[in-house]
């Protein structure tokens, strides 16, 4: 039964207090709480105190009062989204679907977001970049002071180590082929390489990261906007596995922080304090 959806009207604390006091403790009294006597048909008789009856209705409209207490909807958010079905992960290197997508996009950010007027690229955790002359070599200058939404610092080494695991053939991600762009990212994604370090991107500082191309991409920018390239908390990932997506608080990137979670029933986000 559902007592939440019974009709609740608020009363004053003292009404509350006054009902808990009129319970009280059972008094004596001289009519005994049972009594089982046989007749000659071996049927038990039953009697019950009318002041012991009475004290457990009190009991009872005491313990409705404080579920309606405790069922009380949370605040109406500032935008509520119909997402669809239940996500099956948040982990933007695992997930497939557009209801996972959709609040994993909230959550956490790459080097570049999408334009939501024309979908073309623009700055995210980077705030700006440099391409050679070649066409295959991406320099990225990260926002200065990023961080977690949990306080950690965000640096480039974050983006290396997110890649590789993006790519490594343990993690299972089935977007792994976006990396074909990048110097050894079909060779390690297929397993003809086991050097994680060899994928086309490395590290100069901690904010400066270089990414090298097998050649010209030029939806390079967009393709970087894509879930599979935001950078994930390695410290969480390296503490819980892959249960990482279940850590409180959970480390986030983007804008938005994962306030609750019910499954089958909503996931309530919150703005991101530390967001750029």
């Amino acid at each position: 039964m559902n007592l939440c959806g019974w009709p609740y009207t608020s009363a004053p604390r003292t009404e509350v207090f006054s009902l808990k006091l009129a319970i009280g403790v059972p008094q004596p009294s001289s009519v005994p709480l049972w009594e089982s006597r046989l007749s000659l048909g071996f049927i038990p008789r039953l009697s019950i105190s009318p002041s012991w009856v009475a004290q457990i209705a009190y009991l009872g409209l005491l313990l409705l009062v404080g579920l309606q207490l405790g069922c009380r909807p949370p605040a109406r958010a500032d935008l509520v989204i119909h997402n669809g079905p239940e996500p099956e992960s948040i982990d933007p290197h695992i997930l497939t679907g557009q209801a996972d997508g959709r609040i994993a996009g909230a959550l956490f950010e790459g080097l570049t977001r999408f334009n939501p007027t024309n979908a073309t690229a623009l700055p995210g955790l980077a705030e700006r970049w440099d391409l050679s002359a070649d066409g295959r070599t991406y320099t990225f200058h990260l926002r200065p002071n990023l961080k977690w939404s949990t306080g950690e610092s965000i640096t480039a080494s974050d983006f290396v180590w997110s890649w590789q695991r993006a790519v490594d053939p343990m993690t299972g991600a089935d977007y792994a082929s976006q990396f074909f762009y990048l110097e050894f990212g079909e060779e390690i994604s297929t397993a003809k390489e086991k050097d994680l370090n060899r994928l086309g991107i490395e590290a100069l500082d901690d904010l400066t990261l270089v990414v090298r191309l097998n050649n010209p991409t030029p939806f390079f920018l967009e393709l970087l906007a894509a879930r599979i390239f935001a950078v994930i908390p390695r410290h969480a990932v390296e503490k819980y596995g892959d249960q990482w997506i279940m850590s409180n608080p959970l480390s986030c990137s983007g804008p938005y922080t994962l306030e609750s979670w019910r499954v089958n029933d909503r996931i309530r986000l919150r703005k991101n304090p530390n967001y750029w």
